[in-house]
């Protein structure tokens, strides 16, 4: 995504991909051939790469961004695993 990958932009960027996947939940188009999955998923990857300690935040929308990668997931937008177990790493080393 062209926003800066930091925790100040995870909430709209998870907002904004969660009112995408609500709308366009089996659009493989727009998900995969476009790139939009893969787009969000590097995103991700580089705010966690900046921030981590916003993803055990409480303010960090976790919820959303697991409904979000299973979505992706689903879809089959192959990087949405690679960030989904990078979460539960780090979910299983903050516990």
């Amino acid at each position: 995504m062209e926003l800066k990958s930091d925790a100040e932009n995870l909430g709209y960027l998870v907002g904004t991909a969660s009112a995408w996947m609500a709308t366009c939940p089996d659009d493989t188009s727009f998900w995969i051939d476009y790139g939009v999955g893969r787009r969000i998923c590097a995103w991700l990857e580089e705010a966690v790469k900046a921030d981590p300690g916003a993803f055990s935040a409480p303010t960090c929308p976790s919820t959303e961004i697991d409904r979000l990668l299973d979505g992706l997931t689903r879809l089959g937008v192959a990087a949405a695993r690679q960030v989904e177990e990078t979460f539960a790493r780090m979910r299983r080393e903050t516990a």
